[in-house]
């Protein structure tokens, strides 16, 4: 339960950032 919800927080925190990323390269 606990890891589930980490491992969500770090998606959600890695897609935000790809996202950032992408827009600044594009």
């Amino acid at each position: 339960m606990g890891c589930s919800l980490i491992l969500g927080y770090l998606s959600d925190r890695l897609h935000k950032l790809y996202r950032l990323l992408s827009g600044y390269l594009g």
